[in-house]
């Protein structure tokens, strides 16, 4: 029961308190998402990890390919280089010719510049060995060489085998020296258990049988430990697990760090033990040179680092949940004191002003809380003669319909009497005069409908078209007028009643107010994707600096404060209605220069409301 009880409280204090909420829902969901991401970003890692390690070894793999290469080059350009030294030919038949009193090729033997990897030197006859040289050992004995009783049967194998292979060669159609033969088998040295070698034979040139019989052979005995530096890792991991070997073209293990493989097949050997192979042609021999990479110690070292970056990762999660605890704490607080505030408001208390503790958005939000108190009364005034105003504006919009209505009925008065006028002048013949007050009417009767405020582009270019043609009877040669739409279709584009009348008037007189003869006022309208562009220009007198500047800043802006008394009253309020119709699609430009002219062009967009009209008007002409 008690235990009940307590859960209970603890229930009602959660649906209580914004910070217990955000807390029960927020620990969980991050723990869960920290939980999911690192679900998602370890097997992204395993993966990025095991390719890049994979990746690194074949890269390596490529490098020691091209060192190996390069060693077993060198190894058999130095072979050759000394199986065609002058002076060791005739250093071995002084040794023939003597016997073993001779010291004329050993001392040949010792004082030449070998490699590091060379251990014993010896040239070897069709009866055995003829001298040797042990680098191990540095003394012209034979007593414990490389070479003694016990593997001397090995040298005349070697010398039987390259001299053969040389016959061979022959039979084939010619020899290419030097011919080298590799006997990749490691013979131990007689007197030190922990050295090995493999041989190289040479056959030795000799001027009096050139390149057609080789009675000597040079055999180099190499130490095996020269590849070791190329199947060692680069750098020295914790766990390893990768492995180089040599191998013969049947992929026969030839060197290897473990002492146990030699001889052994890698393909047998990666089985065994479950390795990935990955190998490289060598450009001698047929050999190979193999990586074996062993993928579960590689998974086992990356799940070790992945732990370790799990607990630190686990630790920054618990930091931040503390820290979000915090802050729930200092968020709910201004909450409680705002709370608090409004609850007196409510209960009448207009004078109740909250206490600042902090600077954050919610101290601030409280802060207006008081300003917004504070400004009560005043925004009462301010109703009151709001409102006191509004009443004078509804007066005044009463009066001015009224004298609307007036000007309506003047204008019907006006246009009545212009019709009879017309009617004179066509009974004495009069066609000029006739025409001139027909277009008269016709602007007088599109100024003056006050019905209908907003037009189409084709009303108005014509409009436009009579206007300028009584200014032309007016001001006679003073300017010639084109009045152009380019596409007929555009022709219902929506537009506001005498837009353009502003701009022309301004170019007829202020344009054309210091010439006599050849302006030119053009009048033109074309579609441009979804805008209508209208371009109002003329060839005058151009405008100076400061009345370009004023009418720039109309252009850009409705600020009235930009415009010097009695300038650009028109094409202000003409830009001010054209921006309140179209709206922010709207724009204007002008360029003029001073003796060139100016242009004014509009960009008009189609009104939003009509944009807005136009899917349903689409859905209704598919069901038509």
């Amino acid at each position: 029961m008690h235990l009940k009880d307590f859960f209970s409280r603890i229930t009602e204090k959660v649906r209580s308190s914004m910070a217990a909420m955000l807390m029960m829902v927020m620990i969980p969901m991050v723990v869960l998402l920290a939980l999911l991401f690192q679900f998602y970003l370890r097997g992204q890692y395993m993966k990025y990890l095991e390719t890049a390690s994979i990746q690194t070894e074949y890269s390596v793999l490529d490098y020691d390919q091209e060192r190996v290469s390069r060693a077993i080059r060198d190894m058999i350009n130095f072979a050759g280089e000394m199986a065609v030294s002058k002076g060791l030919h005739s250093a071995v038949e002084k040794a023939e010719e003597n016997g073993a009193i001779d010291l004329t090729l050993f001392e040949f033997l010792s004082g030449y510049d070998y490699p590091s990897y060379v251990i014993d030197v010896a040239v070897v006859g069709k009866d055995g060995l003829i001298r040797q040289y042990d680098r191990m050992l540095k003394s012209g004995f034979h007593t414990g060489r490389f070479w003694d009783a016990s593997n001397e049967a090995r040298l005349s194998e070697i010398y039987a085998d390259t001299t053969f292979s040389i016959h061979g060669m022959r039979l084939l159609g010619g020899i290419q020296y030097p011919l080298c033969r590799i006997y990749p088998r490691q013979e131990k040295h007689p007197s030190r258990d922990n050295v090995k070698a493999f041989q190289l034979a040479v056959p030795i040139l000799s001027p009096k049988y050139g390149i057609d019989h080789f009675p000597y052979v040079l055999v180099l005995s190499l130490g095996g430990d020269m590849f070791s530096s190329f199947l060692q890792d680069k750098e020295t991991p914790k766990v390893k697990f990768t492995e180089r070997v040599l191998t013969d073209e049947d992929g026969t293990i030839l060197f290897g760090l473990q002492n146990s493989y030699p001889g052994k097949k890698v393909k047998d050997l990666s089985q065994e033990r479950g390795l990935v192979l990955e190998d490289r042609d060598l450009r001698y021999f047929g050999w190979k040179l193999y990586t074996m990479i062993d993928e579960g110690k590689l998974r086992s070292e990356i799940n070790r680092i992945y732990g370790k970056g799990m607990v630190f990762y686990m630790l920054l999660v618990l930091a931040y949940l503390a820290v979000v605890v915090w802050m729930i704490h200092l968020i709910i607080r201004p909450f409680s004191k705002i709370r608090s505030g409004i609850a007196k408001v409510r209960e009448g208390n207009y004078r109740s002003r909250i206490h600042i503790d902090g600077k954050h958005e919610l101290w601030q939000l409280a802060g207006e809380y008081n300003r917004m108190a504070d400004r009560l009364e005043e925004k009462d005034r301010q109703v009151s003669e709001n409102h006191r105003i509004a009443m004078q504006s509804l007066e005044r919009q009463y009066e001015a319909e009224r004298e609307a209505l007036e000007s309506q009925i003047s204008a019907h008065f006006i246009c009545n009497t212009l019709g009879i006028i017309n009617y004179e002048a066509m009974d004495v013949g009069d066609e000029k005069v006739s025409l001139m007050i027909k277009k008269l009417s016709n602007i007088l009767r599109y100024t003056f409908d006050q019905k209908s405020q907003e037009v189409f582009l084709a009303q108005e270019m014509s409009w436009v078209d009579q206007y300028l043609y009584l200014m032309k009877a007016r001001y006679g040669d003073t300017f010639e007028y084109r009045v152009l739409v380019e596409d007929t279709n555009y022709d219902d584009w929506p537009c506001c009643k005498l837009m353009l009348q502003p701009f022309v008037e301004n170019s007829i007189l202020h344009g054309f107010s210091k010439i006599r003869k050849g302006g030119m006022i053009s009048v033109t309208a074309r579609p441009e994707g979804s805008v209508q562009t209208v371009t109002i220009s003329d060839n005058g007198c151009g405008m100076d600096k400061a009345d370009a500047s004023a009418i720039s800043a109309i252009l850009k802006s409705d600020d009235r404060g930009l415009l010097s008394p009695g300038r650009g009253i028109g094409i202000r309020n003409v830009v001010t209605r054209l921006r309140m119709f179209y709206g922010e699609g709207f724009s204007i430009s002008m360029k003029t220069e001073e003796g060139r002219g100016t242009t004014f062009v509009l960009k008009l967009p189609l009104p939003e409301r009509y944009r807005k009209a136009a899917p349903d008007e689409e859905d209704e002409e598919e069901e038509g």
